[in-house]
């Protein structure tokens, strides 16, 4: 928050950019393990201990003065539900992005559309949802099957297509012929209004979803 302030006076405010939010980034469980499971959800733990896990990070995190709690990379529909129901109970607003395997699941198997109906109501301080660190080609499936569930602001920003081998803690293989700015259309196209990039995308990633965004708007005036 102090580095906003000292760059919102410095040149933010005078150069017709918008405020910034900060964003607290809450992890799933299987980041803390360090052992890939993140993007399997297979993790050995009980609903009170993932609970005791998460509330006290949270807490923190909002008390230090976050705009909005980032549960993101979320592999499965019981753990977003438990942060969730941390979030409204310190009445804190927060976005809730799953990872997923291809374009119908999340990477613990849950149907997409069914996360969507899960956070379509009674959760007041829910402000988006979203899908993130999920191989490109998926996103407009999955930004479609949101929409038909939701009527949720959503967010996607995807890795760059490779896959993260767990054993040698690497990513493997390479992005396909598919520019990010062809996918960043499909995506806006498809109905997200937040875009960007997750592991292993880099600038020319963030300038292609620029060049998008601004195609996009001059088609949709």
């Amino acid at each position: 928050m102090e580095a906003r302030e000292q760059w919102w006076e410095a040149e933010g405010k005078n150069s017709g950019r918008v405020y910034p939010l900060c964003l607290a980034g809450i992890g799933p469980y299987g980041a803390y393990l360090a052992d890939g499971s993140e993007y399997t959800g297979a993790y050995d733990i009980t609903p009170d201990e993932l609970r005791a896990f998460h509330q006290r990070r949270m807490e923190l995190l909002w008390q230090a003065g976050a705009d909005l709690l980032l549960i993101e990379t979320q592999p499965s529909l019981a753990e977003a539900l438990i942060e969730a129901q941390i979030s409204e109970e310190m009445e804190a607003d927060y976005w809730i992005s799953f990872s997923c395997r291809d374009g119908l699941y999340t990477n613990a198997g849950d149907s997409i559309v069914d996360c969507a109906r899960a956070f379509a109501s009674g959760h007041p301080h829910c402000r988006m949802i979203g899908v993130n660190c999920t191989p490109p080609e998926h996103l407009a499936s999955l930004v479609r099957a949101l929409r038909s569930a939701c009527d949720l602001p959503i967010a996607v920003y995807p890795n760059s297509g490779q896959t993260y081998d767990a054993d040698t803690k690497t990513w493997q293989g390479v992005q396909d012929q598919t520019s990010f700015y062809e996918y960043a259309l499909r995506w806006m196209e498809a109905g997200a209004r937040m875009v960007g990039g997750c592991c292993r995308t880099h600038v020319p990633h963030i300038q292609q979803i620029v060049q998008a965004r601004q195609t996009f708007l001059r088609e949709n005036q």
